[in-house]
């Protein structure tokens, strides 16, 4: 048998698991986003379904892909602009921006499932694996996963370029490491990850240089943004403006800021919205403790981890974090670890998981804030 053999059926198993765990997730989400849009819009058509997925960041998104960045700084400066040019590029066929934003997140989507499996299976077993994409397909935040956002892109190409980087293939790696940090910033963490696995594989002379990609679009971004507004570090400047409102901070600083707001607040729905913010950033800590413990797990898959979730925390106020508890997919393998002995509390996670989708998409297409 070759060695291309295994590799062909590793594939081949992916998608007969990840088909139906996309399939299964996809209907749940969409379900609930219809019974939402009926039961608060009274029918159901495309325009309400549409302004269903409009919310909050998806607005902006679907801003910049449909009109570009503005002339001066301004809060999308923020957002970077692999996500609306894939959208941009596919409204071409679809004639509709948000229709397009869909279908990106969707195939990006699978591509993200596909990786993750092949990371999870070469790094435990094909069983571990298949818990793994029903548990990312499945996540209680995966609303992000199907809607108007960045999260399946960056998760296809952070799963992909930590399958490359531990597979020995850093050159890919890297650029799957750039289009990852084209989404979102937090894809710079995969610098230091893919140095710490370049130092362990011993290949730092024969493939360190290509590091450099992974930074590549940040830079090619603030050199637009000093040739279209005159600001190289726009991206990070509208971080600062009143929409956001956010500066670099101990976890612990953003952590007491919150809680303070939580107990303050008058207003049990504002109240809860903070608690969730707490909850997914003391779950996220949790999380990257226990993959540190976790002596099988692979130490610059517990170092992503680790970063990734600081990137979420370490700002005065935490806002997002439940969302960004999404690229923290890794840890589903020190799940599995935990609880090799037990594998039928597996199925009950996922279910569980499942209940937390459809309310948050439910949620999310009334308008309402998840994360």
């Amino acid at each position: 048998m070759s060695a291309a053999t295994p590799r062909r059926e590793g594939w081949r198993g992916a998608w007969q698991v990840v088909l139906p765990a996309f399939a299964a997730a996809k209907v749940v989400t969409l379900v609930a986003v219809v019974v939402s849009v009926a039961h608060h819009a009274g029918t159901v058509t495309w325009a309400s379904l549409s302004a269903a997925f409009s919310h909050w960041d998806a607005i902006s998104y679907l801003d910049i892909a449909g009109h570009g960045y503005p002339g001066q700084l301004d809060y999308h400066d923020a957002f970077l602009p692999g996500y609306p040019l894939l959208v941009r590029a596919m409204s071409v066929v679809t004639r509709d921006l948000v229709l397009a934003a869909i279908l990106v997140s969707a195939l990006a989507g699978v591509a993200a499932l596909l990786f993750i499996h092949e990371l999870v299976r070469r790094e435990r077993n094909a069983r571990v694996a298949g818990f793994a994409v029903w548990a990312v397909a499945f996540a209680p935040l995966g609303l992000f996963l199907t809607g108007v956002y960045t999260e399946s892109c960056f998760i296809a190409g952070a799963a992909l370029a930590l399958l490359l980087m531990r597979s020995g293939h850093m050159r890919t790696a890297a650029l799957a490491g750039a289009f990852a940090v084209s989404m979102r910033l937090t894809g710079m963490v995969l610098l230091p990850v893919m140095a710490y696995e370049l130092v362990r594989q011993g290949r730092v002379r024969s493939d360190g240089a290509w590091l450099v990609l992974i930074p590549l679009p940040l830079l090619l971004f603030g050199a637009y943004m000093q040739l279209h507004a005159g600001d190289s570090l726009a991206f990070l400047h509208a971080e600062a403006l009143p929409s956001f409102g956010e500066a670099a901070a101990w976890p612990w600083d953003g952590l007491r800021h919150t809680w303070a707001t939580a107990a303050t607040s008058s207003d049990p729905a504002n109240r809860a919205i903070f608690v969730r913010e707490i909850i997914a950033g003391v779950v996220g800590f949790v999380a990257v403790m226990a993959s540190w413990i976790d002596r099988r797990f692979a130490r610059s898959l517990a170092l992503y981890a680790t970063l990734v979730w600081l990137t979420a925390v370490s700002i005065t106020f935490w806002r997002s974090v439940p969302r960004y508890d999404l690229a923290l997919f890794p840890v589903v393998i020190v799940v599995a670890d935990f609880t090799v002995r037990t594998p039928a509390v597996r199925p009950l996670l996922v279910a569980a998981s499942a209940a937390l989708l459809t309310w948050g998409a439910f949620v999310f297409a009334e308008g309402g804030w998840i994360g």
